[in-house]
């Protein structure tokens, strides 16, 4: 049991990998440097709340595991019965809380700590009474977009509740800068993930200067739909003015960016291309004083080399 323990762990840790490896070590480092003054401030004030919610944290952890994971089936055939796989669930719940845990211990709150094992316990013993659920995936349709714009069309479409989570937290905005900041840099992630997808030379219709009108359509759609979360931005931190209308630029140089670096390595036998690390670095300019104008030159680059590309498809 043991064994077998150690070797799924192992195999969790390097799914984690995996996944930290698509993402791309600079961006999560522009992350992290982005939000490290907003996390200190969330840390001074979650010293002030008391402690015991944290087990109120700890239970919605772990049942959002047990209620989302879809290998119950298969960890049950490999543990065989509920005993061993509880023990299992045991273990990966510790993993999951260990921050809760860490830092309760670390101002001596030793009952919380022992009441977080206990969780833990009684929520992997409860994980094994849940039968997996086999849940359809379907992509929401959103009819009243145009399909001009099927980048943004599809991506919203395919993650609905993600766009809901970047609409609280630009509302948050109106309360703390650091949430606008970390709204900024979310979009700005999602905006590249959205130009990923390659379509087929059929799809475009070849028109003079078609990475400009595409550049210019959707700078219009993005100028549209953030301008709300810019205007509550500015009525609480009217002072910061500069920063809010320097994060306006990175967004649309984003926006520059993606489409032009799609186009510039545009190839119809690929179905979607990668972030490279130019891109991280790029990225990484524009969250620091002064960066997003470097940022703007690579773009300007990009777009004379994406407007030749094309041509070259179509001569």
């Amino acid at each position: 049991m043991l064994a077998k323990t150690k070797i799924l762990l192992h195999f969790r840790l390097l799914q984690f990998k995996r996944l930290i490896d698509s993402v791309g070590y600079l961006l999560i480092f522009v992350f992290l440097l982005c939000i490290v003054g907003f996390i200190a401030s969330l840390f001074a004030k979650v010293i002030d709340v008391s402690s015991w919610w944290s087990l109120f944290a700890a239970v919605l952890l772990c049942y959002s595991v047990i209620q989302y994971r879809n290998d119950k089936n298969f960890l049950l055939s490999i543990f065989h019965d509920k005993k061993r796989l509880s023990f299992y669930y045991f273990v990966e719940n510790l993993l999951l809380i260990f921050p809760l845990l860490a830092f309760q211990f670390w101002f001596s709150h030793f009952l919380i700590v022992l009441s977080l094992i206990g969780i833990a316990i009684l929520m992997a013993v409860a994980a094994t009474f849940f039968a997996e659920s086999f849940v359809t995936n379907y992509k929401v349709s959103f009819g009243w977009m145009p399909l001009r714009y099927f980048e943004l069309k599809f991506a919203i479409e395919a993650k609905p509740y993600w766009i809901g989570l970047l609409f609280l937290i630009g509302l948050l905005s109106f309360f703390h800068i650091g949430f606008f900041v970390l709204w900024a840099f979310l979009l700005i992630n999602w905006i590249i993930m959205v130009f990923l997808p390659i379509e087929s030379m059929p799809m475009i219709h070849w028109k003079t200067k078609f990475v400009a009108n595409k550049i210019l359509d959707y700078s219009k759609v993005m100028l549209i739909a953030t301008v709300p979360f810019f205007v509550l931005a500015l009525v609480k931190n009217i002072d910061k003015w500069p920063l809010i209308l320097y994060i306006i630029f990175c967004i649309w140089n984003t926006v520059f960016m993606a489409i032009s670096l799609k186009y510039a390595n545009y190839n119809p036998l690929h179905a979607k291309r990668m972030v490279n690390s130019i891109e991280s670095i790029m990225m990484l300019l524009m969250f620091l004083p002064g960066g997003a104008i470097v940022v703007f030159g690579f773009n300007i680059y990009n777009y004379f080399l994406a407007e030749k590309n094309l041509k070259s498809y179509y001569a």
